[in-house]
């Protein structure tokens, strides 16, 4: 298979390596894949992420890009050169038309996340009876003029019959997820969130390869946290066993908490679920349900551990905690409104932008183990896309798996 590959993505501020279109729509759509397949949704996912940047394969965006990096004090107005329209124009032509409901679910589904990757998703009717998304994906003219040339360099790499086979492919998990949708009795509304799914993992993907091409490193998909709860858990045992054997382990209170301590550990074996814990104030929950939730993980293979607190102060007094006793900093996530960003203070400017990067970029997916969250109130449902075993849950008044 042969590829036009002068057509550039992105330009490493660095070292002026380039990425070609090739090489970033490859990785987008294998993160939008991983992503997807959480809950069946791969190659509809998949095929956002293949389509995204088609528009990028043009003489004016390649003019663009090197301008931009050539004359970083006065670069090109942003946005000056459409890049995100033709994507979503192409599927759109390709597949709408077709005599299926499912095709034309699907093609407005996924043109409308192609053409919105840099905003926020189209109406595809506004209150004025007007529509945005056939404004760009029909009715532009404007930016368009090397459309052409954008899909002739696309299908080069990416022939007719393979992208048909793929889309029959998305096409399949639709059909699959609305029967799913019907025998769980859900709402029609709750499959309208699917295309913020889609978006979602399609964000997610493009910020994350490229910000990772940035840096000069590439890192894998999928994340394996098995050994940080395993290590996690061990610690926290060492650390309670310590309390155990101080001078006050055997007032009523110490051993109050140790018998919750160890209640929660024996129940964590059990099938997720939602659960309570009850405790008075000072009864320990906070360590207690830890413990629940590092075991569980560990034992039926989670990705994540969520607290969920209502109050700021009584987050940060958990994080704190629980970061003394784990002493693994990187991997714990605070996000909250009195959270301060500190970094390496020696650091040079390049490391420090970086750094302040990847840290946004973990508060906009969630991009670790352990993730302490004050949302204002504790919700009765949660779901985190990233765990296909659905999230373990440990928070001030329940512990256990939301749905």
């Amino acid at each position: 298979m042969t590829a036009d590959r002068e057509y550039i993505a992105h330009i490493r501020q660095s070292d002026g390596k380039a990425q070609t279109v090739v090489e970033h729509l490859e990785a987008v759509r294998e993160g939008c894949e991983v992503f997807g397949q959480k809950i069946g949704a791969a190659h509809l996912a998949g095929m956002a992420g293949l389509l995204h940047d088609m528009g990028k394969n043009t003489n004016s965006f390649r003019e663009y890009i090197s301008k931009a990096v050539e004359n970083p004090n006065h670069p090109p107005a942003k946005g000056s050169v459409d890049h995100s329209t033709a994507g979503g124009k192409w599927i759109y032509e390709r597949y709408h038309s077709l005599k299926t409901s499912e095709d034309k679910i699907v093609a407005e589904w996924i043109a409308n996340c192609v053409i919105s990757h840099h905003q926020g998703l189209r109406d595809y009717f506004s209150p004025e009876g007007e529509s945005p998304f056939l404004d760009r994906v029909v009715k532009k003219r404007e930016g368009m003029e090397e459309y052409g040339q954008a899909v002739a360099a696309f299908l080069t790499e990416w022939p007719i019959p393979m992208l048909d086979d793929y889309y029959g492919h998305a096409k399949k998990e639709l059909r699959q997820l609305a029967a799913r949708r019907k025998k769980m009795k859900l709402s029609e509304f709750s499959f309208s969130l699917l295309i913020k799914y889609i978006f979602s993992c399609l964000i997610d993907a493009d910020r994350t390869d490229s910000r990772q091409f940035e840096e000069g490193r590439r890192e894998g998909w999928s994340r394996d946290h098995s050994p940080f709860f395993q290590r996690s858990y061990e610690a926290l045992l060492q650390h309670l066993e310590a309390k155990n054997k101080g001078d006050h382990a055997e007032h009523p209170i110490n051993q109050l908490r140790r018998s919750m301590s160890e209640a929660c550990d024996r129940f964590a074996s059990n099938p997720s679920g939602i659960y309570t814990l009850s405790i008075p104030t000072g009864g320990g929950k906070t360590l207690a349900s830890l413990r629940y939730a590092l075991k569980h993980a560990v034992e039926h293979g989670k990705e994540r551990i969520i607290y969920i607190v209502p109050y700021t102060t009584v987050i940060e007094q958990n994080a704190s905690e629980i970061r003394s006793i784990l002493n693994e900093d990187d991997q714990i996530l605070e996000h909250h409104s009195n959270v301060i960003d500190q970094f390496d203070p020696v650091s040079s400017a390049k490391d420090y932008d970086l750094a302040k990067e990847r840290l946004s970029l973990a508060r906009d997916n969630w991009d670790r183990p352990l993730i302490f969250y004050d949302n204002g109130s504790i919700p009765k449902l949660f779901l985190c896309k990233r765990d296909p075993k659905r999230p373990t849950i440990a928070s001030f008044d329940q512990c256990g798996d939301c749905f």
